[in-house]
């Protein structure tokens, strides 16, 4: 303390945060990622409905990342992939959760279903898409996504990294949310 002002709290180290997750950057062979789009808000995730996204998914309790990155699929992933190779790619500070980012190759087995079973029983993601990561920057996303595709797009893998919040949006009537 040197009494210059209130002191501030430093960040709970990553691998303590209450909230564990798994984010994935899918690549299909034309290097394309897929990304969806949140259907709610959920601020302490960094997440505001209608922002596009890599799938993540918490952890449950008792369960493992590469759980969770399996449960991902079933649940935010809309189309039939085989993936080729998966890796671990960072590790990411997202307000109060930590997401560990897995870099996952998949060869496409056919079109985006959409008819899917995630939408039907109320899983948090529409409107899948495959996208270039350039174009995925230039999209208001959820906290985190660009630091991980411009991680990703440089090559560079992340030991940790605490990611910026998101701006609140501020409608006509001055509300933030």
């Amino acid at each position: 303390m040197n009494g210059s002002g209130p002191e501030r709290e430093r960040p709970r180290p990553l691998e303590a945060r209450p909230i564990q997750a798994v984010a994935a950057i899918i690549v299909d062979p034309r290097d394309q990622i897929y990304t969806v789009v949140e259907t709610n808000t959920r601020r302490e995730y960094g997440k505001e409905t209608g922002m596009r996204t890599i799938p993540m998914e918490t952890l449950d309790p008792g369960e493992i990342p590469d759980q969770t990155l399996s449960r991902l699929f079933v649940e935010e992933v809309d189309e039939e992939l085989t993936i080729v190779r998966r890796e671990p790619f960072g590790l990411y500070g997202l307000n109060i959760a930590a997401a560990r980012l897995f870099l996952v190759h998949v060869e496409r087995n056919g079109g985006l279903t959409n008819g899917n079973n995630h939408h039907s029983n109320g899983y948090e993601v529409r409107d899948p898409m495959w996208m270039k990561p350039e174009d995925l920057l230039q999209e208001r996303v959820r906290m985190g996504v660009h630091e991980m595709i411009e991680d990703y797009l440089l090559g560079r893998r992340s030991a940790g990294r605490e990611c910026k919040p998101v701006p609140l949006l501020v409608s006509s009537n001055g509300y933030k949310g």
